[in-house]
């Protein structure tokens, strides 16, 4: 039936150019042909895909198959509209939504508008959730989408040799309800000669098959249990899954795993509210930290200095044994400066620990509820948080006091601390990581909004400061080629490790970026195999070769 089908789409196309300017009747009925008799076929399914259209038909007709066939259901991609006048919550209790919860519903908020990026992701749940040899899925979506989804499924799922068929499903009954939206012939075909060409011909593409075996030889190698990864730029992302979540006990890995980003919490969270606190003139990078934080006036520190890690303070608590609250209080309270501000350039987690506190005294709420205003929710990163459910976790490590650490944070200071910090502690999957790169790669701009202004998201690449390794830093960022990337990288290029074995690489000049998420430190911190192969795999995409030791943890 795929094969079919997917010859039936080219003769679309093929029809649509050879034709003359009014062919609506003639292609409205090859589509009625090829999808709407399916629709109508008594055809049996184990789950249902519904592809974007919350607010429309779409979502309507899949949740009719998925009562009617009592199956599971995925919503993925589309967003609800506020048109109708109702709640979200009123308008799916209207439309159906929410029936049999209890009985195995699945319903996932993805507002990715990319084809590619929700199949992906859906069938990977998909996976997990249906335990059969073969998996056979209804996809709904309209005529003018359906046809590029199922070329894409189909894609995905001969690409990764997975059991399962799709069985188109039309929710436009008439076939006709695109053609009056002003889809015109132009669009059909540059939109099903891109789906065609897509995964052949797409740069990107190419990029992530080196890129993804590399990370399956990484496993192999053991420097990590597994992760989760990606190559994106600001339209597409292409996700992947390697090795196990968990060895203890053995569990496989998939892209839903969240990750302890570790000091990638410095970047994605506390750097990037500066910058909007920036942007909304709460501050100044001139500010000294005395005027939020009276108790360290004394330090002469500006945010500024916090944020280029030029502060005058050690690099840590790490001098200090830190096992309490009470000694975490005591710690802060005799900070002391090993150098001038401005002076020199040390990376710091103490400087990022007093950022946080300056950000939650100008809020006057606490960290994790600032980030969810203003990172998560504009950036649509729906799974990111300080609090997460354990089971979706990959452990880090193994330890004697604290035995395996699984769904609460690695670091010793943010966990010992009992409140949130700005240096560390924040948990994500592999699509919000992606989201926030996005965000970066567009300028600041997030579904044709201005979520930064594009001079902000310029200060990421501007070196401000060379550190004592001799390695440049901009607001929050490692600026260029570094050890841990390797020459293959634009000099235009930012970067930010986590010490659990988490990275992002945001290359503009070459208009790519890359995550790794791993837990190189389950179920011990001494495996740090990770250290020397990450330039090996920024330069996989790059199809460049490295073999130089990398020392570069955070």
């Amino acid at each position: 039936m795929n094969d079919i089908l997917s010859k039936n789409i080219v003769d679309i196309i093929k029809d649509i150019k050879e034709s003359k300017e009014n062919v609506k009747e003639e292609t409205v009925s090859i589509i009625n042909r090829i999808f709407f008799s399916y629709s109508k076929a008594n055809l049996k399914a184990n789950i249902v895909l519904v592809l974007g259209g919350l607010s429309d038909i779409r979502a309507i007709v899949g949740t009719n198959l998925s009562k009617k066939n009592n199956i599971p259901i995925i919503f993925s991609g589309g967003v609800f509209h506020s048109k109708f006048g109702v709640t979200e919550a009123e308008y799916y209790k209207k439309i159906g939504i929410g029936h049999g919860l209890k009985d195995g519903l699945i319903y996932i908020e993805n507002d990715s508008t990319n084809t590619y990026e929700n199949f992906l992701y859906s069938l990977d749940l998909i996976k997990e959730i249906i335990q059969k040899d073969i998996i056979n899925i209804f996809v709904v979506s309209n005529s003018i989408h359906l046809p590029r989804a199922i070329l894409i499924g189909n894609e995905i799922i001969n690409k990764n040799n997975y059991n399962m068929k799709l069985i188109p499903y039309a929710s436009d009954q008439n076939g006709e309800s695109w053609m009056k939206n002003n889809k015109t012939r132009g669009y059909i075909i540059n939109e099903l000669n891109k789906i065609l060409t897509y995964n052949y011909k797409n740069s990107l593409s190419i990029k992530f098959k080196r890129f993804e075996n590399v990370m399956n030889e990484m496993v192999k190698e053991k420097v990590f249990p597994g992760a989760t990864y990606a190559v994106l730029n600001k339209d597409y992302s292409m996700l992947g899954v390697c090795g196990n979540k968990s060895l203890y006990p053995l569990e496989k890995n998939t892209l839903n795993t969240l990750y302890d980003m570790a000091s990638l919490t410095k970047v994605i969270v506390t750097n990037t509210i500066v910058l909007r606190m920036l942007q909304a003139g709460k501050i100044n990078l001139n500010d000294k930290i005395g005027k939020y934080l009276k108790e360290y006036d004394y330090l002469d520190i500006t945010i500024y200095n916090l944020v280029t890690h030029s502060s005058g303070l050690k690099s840590g608590f790490s001098s200090l044994k830190i096992e309490s609250k009470e000694e975490f209080i005591l710690a802060l309270k005799n900070i002391k400066l090993d150098y001038i501000p401005g002076t020199k350039c040390i990376y710091s987690d103490i400087g990022f620990v007093l950022l946080g506190m300056v950000i939650e005294k100008i809020y006057n709420m606490k960290l994790d509820e600032i980030a969810d205003i203003e990172v998560f929710k504009p950036l649509s990163m729906k799974r990111a948080t300080f609090h997460p459910n354990v089971k979706n976790c990959a452990p880090t490590e193994q330890t004697i006091d604290r035995g395996l650490i699984r769904g609460i944070v690695h670091d010793e200071t943010a966990f010992y601390s009992g409140r949130i910090l700005g240096h560390a502690g924040l948990f994500c999957d592999i699509n919000d990581v992606c989201k926030f790169v996005k965000m970066i790669l567009n300028d600041g701009m997030v579904s044709n909004k201005v979520y930064l202004e594009k001079k902000y998201i310029d200060m990421l690449f501007h070196p401000e400061v060379l550190d004592v390794d001799g390695v440049k830093r901009s607001i929050g960022w490692v600026v260029g080629k570094v050890n841990s990337t390797g020459n293959s990288v634009s000099e235009n290029t930012i970067s930010h490790n986590g010490f659990t074995g988490t990275s992002i690489v945001i290359d503009r000049d070459n208009k790519i970026g890359i995550v790794v998420l791993s837990n190189r430190v389950h179920p011990t911190r001494e495996n740090n195999l990770l250290l020397s192969r990450r330039k090996k795999i920024i330069g996989s995409i790059y199809n460049k070769i490295y073999i130089e030791k990398d020392t570069n943890l955070n």
